[in-house]
């Protein structure tokens, strides 16, 4: 696995995913910081990367379906303390390796994962 990291994410967290999974980047590693949404989807399209972001948009199905990507994970995690929300985030990743989660999307909040894709809903 390897990750895009959105520009709403954390630099302590995008320093942990980098050193777990390598080959990751970030936004600004690609000279991607301020585009639009559809152009970071564009990228995902052309590239082998699973975006992780905080950014409700990508949630909409319609507008960015997960089967033509990698992947998409948004983080939805509420009143945590952003090394709470790490450990969180890299526990549920490993989780992610046990199941099918090839162009899907995906929704990490405090009480676990939702993944789906339009072809199956997954708890």
């Amino acid at each position: 696995m390897k990750f895009l990291l959105d520009e709403n994410v954390s630099s302590l967290f995008i320093d942990k995913i980098k050193r777990k999974y390598p080959g990751s980047v970030d936004i600004f590693d690609i000279g991607y910081d301020g585009k639009d949404d559809s152009e970071i989807y564009e990228f995902l399209m052309q590239q082998k990367y699973i975006l992780i972001t905080f950014d409700l948009d990508f949630t909409d199905i319609r507008k960015f379906p997960p089967e033509f990507v990698e992947g998409i994970i948004v983080l939805r995690f509420k009143n945590k303390k952003v090394q709470d929300l790490i450990t969180a985030a890299l526990n549920y990743l490993e989780e992610l390796k046990k199941v099918d989660f090839n162009h899907s999307s995906a929704i990490f909040q405090n009480s676990g994962i939702r993944i789906r894709n339009r072809l199956k809903v997954l708890k």
